[in-house]
């Protein structure tokens, strides 16, 4: 026999440790970056989620308040019982725009009066 050592064709040579480094340590930094990019994707599409769902609507508490308040600025007037005012408990509610031109003119006609 001699003494050559005989390779089958399914015999490949290892490969060489630099280029497989830089090759493993690529590929690490690839997986990293997606990973990021995944989770900064995830991240912000929850923010504009919450945003809409939450930050951009009125609860529905706060929205029925707001009609409340809105009616009772434009109703016409009327008298309420108010057991906290005098005169027997009665006041004569009206709509905030008379109540500011009933004021105005109020002033008016007193500061006329306090130059004569």
């Amino acid at each position: 026999m001699s003494e050559v050592d005989r390779h089958s064709l399914t015999d490949r040579e290892d490969p060489a440790a630099g280029p497989t480094w830089v090759i493993g340590l690529v590929g690490v930094l690839l997986l990293v970056v997606a990973i990021l990019v995944v989770a900064a994707v995830m991240y912000r599409s929850l923010a504009l989620e919450f945003e809409q769902k939450v930050s951009a609507q009125a609860p529905e508490e706060l929205e029925a308040l707001r009609r409340e308040q809105t009616a009772r600025l434009t109703d016409p007037p009327r008298w309420e019982i108010r057991p906290d005012s005098g005169e027997g408990g009665r006041s004569l509610v009206i709509p905030i725009e008379q109540a500011m031109e009933a004021f105005v003119e109020e002033t008016a006609g007193a500061a006329e009066e306090g130059e004569s």
